[in-house]
């Protein structure tokens, strides 16, 4: 007798006792199966396969970790392996590697030796073996490199005198790496937010940093060097700073006990009022050489050698020195001057390095060099020192925000427009922004979320 095939068309009943495997006349009967194996059901009546794991390998010694995700495209994308001071990576289900070397003997030996002609592998190094035939025991293992040879390295610590015999075959690749000054706890304090192919983290306790995928097998993790700022409110008190020299190392002096020894990679910024230090430039007017003038914000100085008149063009370019008319006018500045400390030296000295500011100029207004000119327009940078680091990260409207310092938990701190790096003050539209939340309490901001904007 032939047999019919039933199409079924949904299987919200399950799986089915054998006892009712004859019970045609129940409703249930014709949504069910005899057996759904590794399988979920839809609501909707169909079917899917469980979801599952794959083993890609172990964490460094067995020790603790954090897995993040790192997806640079819908073709390149990784697990971050956290562990203690370190980073490593998985990708295509396995840990990644450097260029691999093949393996053409091992012995049966305590401790196992490799034969890798000219092998570039180095003592210390940790190595990841695959697809050897024979000597299996050594596939999908890691192992540290020992007493390495011309074509040879040994697997330290490894008896190899009760493996099976090696018949061919084989890779070893040096495992990607790099060193952090996270500890095993402060990893799963992490924030982290992604941008194309720089994983942006920041921690309490650390200078925010940035983990920057340079190929496709290897990282740079650093600490983010940005572009000014950003800053704690401008001094009020009556305490003066000023510079020793304009550019390069300089020696910073306070006039009453503002550093701590904490306070090395912070920045400092100095504001000349422009409308007090320097004239207004002005069309058909006579500037004698090295006089300085200002215009839309940025200073300038006549560098022209000798008393020129003005034409009717003002200076507009903010690098190096060009020519308006009769006079060479060289860039200075555009009021502000910033420096990154470098030494701690007492409670009212410091070294420090003067800045590059937003349009790449490393130089500081003159106004607040030497102890004449000793000023009380500062500010402190708002990260480090006393005020501690940002915990909360996140990406809003073409700007990257951090929030949660120990000196300000309610503020958030936003980048330029577009530029996340560059947190430089300013009035314009796509400056930097900072922003204190007002609330009845103060509890610190832990996390950000973007979210769309709410409209009525």
């Amino acid at each position: 007798m032939a047999r019919v095939s039933t199409i079924v068309t949904n299987f919200q009943a399950g799986e089915l006792s054998p006892r009712l495997e004859g019970r045609i006349d129940l409703q249930k009967y014709s949504s069910g199966a005899q057996k759904l194996e590794n399988m979920l059901v839809f609501p909707q009546g169909g079917i899917t396969r469980r979801p599952g794991t794959k083993y890609a390998g172990t964490s460094k010694d067995g020790g603790k970790v954090r897995l993040i995700p790192f997806e640079f495209s819908d073709e390149q994308a990784y697990v971050l392996e956290f562990g203690a001071n370190y980073i490593r990576y998985f990708k295509d289900g396995g840990i990644l590697t450097e260029a691999t070397e093949t393996i053409s003997g091992a012995t049966q030996a305590n401790p196992v030796v490799l034969t890798i002609t000219g092998t570039t592998l180095n003592n210390g190094d940790r190595i990841f073996v695959k697809d050897v035939a024979g000597m299996v025991e050594l596939n999908n293992r890691e192992f540290t490199v020992a007493n390495k040879t011309t074509n040879t390295i040994e697997l330290s610590g490894v008896d190899g005198t009760g493996f099976t015999a090696y018949t061919s075959g084989g890779t070893a690749g040096k495992i990607v790496e790099d060193t952090t000054t996270y500890t095993e706890a402060q990893v799963f304090e992490l924030n982290f937010v992604q941008s194309a192919d720089v994983l942006y983290l920041v921690h309490k306790d650390h200078e925010p940093a940035k983990l920057t995928r340079t190929t496709a097998t290897s990282f740079d993790l650093s600490d983010i060097e940005f572009i000014d700022g950003p800053y704690l409110d401008e001094n009020t008190t009556s305490t003066t700073l000023y510079a020793s020299a304009q550019t390069g190392s300089v020696t910073i002096t306070a006039s009453a006990n503002t550093f701590s020894s904490s306070d090395v990679g912070r920045l400092i910024r100095f504001r000349e009022i422009l409308e007090i230090e320097h004239d207004e430039w002005a069309a058909s007017t006579s500037y004698a050489n090295n006089a300085t003038v200002r215009y839309n914000g940025h200073v300038y100085k006549n560098v022209t050698g000798s008393t020129q008149t003005s034409g009717n063009t003002p200076p507009v370019h903010l690098e190096g020195t060009e020519t308006y008319g009769a006079i060479d006018w060289e860039y200075q500045h555009d009021g502000f001057g910033h420096v990154k400390i470098t030494a701690f030296n007492s409670a009212t000295n410091v070294t420090a390095t003067v800045q590059a500011d937003n349009f790449g100029n490393a130089t500081l207004p003159d106004h607040v060099v030497g102890s004449g000119n000793a000023t009380k327009r500062w500010s402190l940078g708002a990260f480090g020192g006393d005020q501690g680091y940002p915990r909360a990260i996140a990406f809003y409207e073409e700007r990257l925000y951090f929030a949660g310092t120990t000196g300000q938990p309610q503020t958030i701190f936003g980048s330029k427009t577009a530029d996340f790096e560059n947190m430089t003050p300013g009035t314009n539209d796509d400056d930097a922004i900072n922003i204190t939340i007002a609330s009845g309490q103060v509890n610190v901001i832990r996390h950000m979320i973007p979210a769309a904007s709410c409209k009525s």
